[in-house]
This record gives structure tokens, C-alpha cells and sequence, in this order.
């Protein structure tokens, strides 16, 4: 599926677990419940060799380019989404453990409930994003920007936060303090 058009499709509960979509465009495509996280290995019993979880492949979304593709309640835990983008997508209640959103475009994204533990979003753009009840525990955000980006300050607490771009995080703190504060 490497470069495949996709643009439009409906895909709702797909199997594509470690499928290479490198490059391919989805925009507008339909993917809720969609299983797109690695495969799990095995362990046959008389077998020596064991793969380990670092060797089993991947889902591969690097470069793709899916505007208003919905993912929403998607199993992407572990996909690579280098270089994606993903403006305007919904991915609402996804699961993005440990996935690779490296300078990733999720400009306007909506990510509400999505779990994000463990993802690296080094020098992705989440400009405008809402991120409400999403997690973010031990997830990489070093050059992130989050200019306008919808924030929960819980969110925030377990991120591994270096150099966030588009804001002051001092000012922030006090900006969802007194957001609280009025609520």
C-alpha cells in the first residue's frame, strides 16, 4: 500500500497491522477501529530464537498525507507517522502509545481521549489541536509547537517537556490555573 491513493476510502475496522502506507494519501479516508499497531510476536515453544518487541515491524505512515482522515478509536500504538500530516485529522480516543510522530503536521487536529504515552513528538506541529483528556505520560514533546492548541494542565504534568514552542509554559500554567479557577 506504499503510495496508495486512498483518498475517501472507508476502511472502518481495517486490519492493517505493520503495513507500510509510507507516503500514501488518505485525505478524507475513514479508519475508525482500524488496528494498525504492530504485531505482537510470538513465542513458539522448542523454537530458540524469539523475536523481540524492537524487531517486529511496524505500521509505516511516514509522509502520508491524510487532511481529515478519521481515526478515531484507531489501535495505532507503535506506528511511525515521520513527517505525516495529519492536519484537521480526528483522532479522537486513539491509541498512539510509543508511536513516532517526529515533525509530524497535526495542525488542527482533534485528539481528544487519545493516548499518547510514550509517543515522541519531537518538532511536530499541534497548532490549534485540541487535547483534551488526552495523555501524554513519558511522551517526547522537545520543540513541539502548541500555538493555540487546546491544553488540559493534567496533560501537561506527565510530559516530558523540553523547548515547547508557540508558548510560555510559565504563562500557560497560569493561564489553565485561572481557567480552572473561573470553571
Amino acid at each position: 500500500l506504499r503510495a496508495a491513493n486512498l483518498n475517501g476510502a472507508d476502511l472502518t475496522g481495517a486490519d492493517l497491522r505493520s503495513s507500510c502506507l509510507r507516503g500514501a494519501q488518505l485525505n478524507n479516508a475513514k479508519l475508525p477501529d482500524a488496528d494498525m499497531s504492530k504485531i505482537v510476536p510470538i513465542r513458539l515453544e522448542g523454537l530458540d530464537a524469539a523475536i523481540s518487541a524492537d524487531e517486529t515491524p511496524r505500521t509505516d505512515l511516514s509522509s502520508v498525507e491524510a487532511h481529515d482522515c478519521d481515526f478515531s478509536g484507531a489501535n495505532l500504538n507503535g506506528a511511525a507517522f515521520i513527517r505525516a500530516d495529519l492536519t484537521d485529522a480526528i483522532l479522537s480516543r486513539t491509541d498512539l502509545c510509543g508511536a513516532d510522530l517526529r515533525h509530524a503536521n497535526i495542525t488542527g487536529a482533534v485528539l481528544e481521549s487519545a493516548d499518547l504515552s510514550g509517543a515522541n513528538l519531537c518538532g511536530a506541529s499541534l497548532r490549534g489541536a485540541i487535547l483534551s483528556n488526552a495523555k501524554l505520560d513519558g511522551a517526547e514533546l522537545r520543540g513541539v509547537d502548541v500555538s493555540g492548541a487546546i491544553l488540559d494542565r493534567e496533560l501537561l504534568a506527565k510530559a516530558a517537556i523540553e523547548d515547547l514552542k508557540g508558548v510560555s509554559l510559565n504563562k500557560l500554567m497560569e493561564e489553565l490555573d485561572a481557567a480552572a479557577l473561573a470553571a
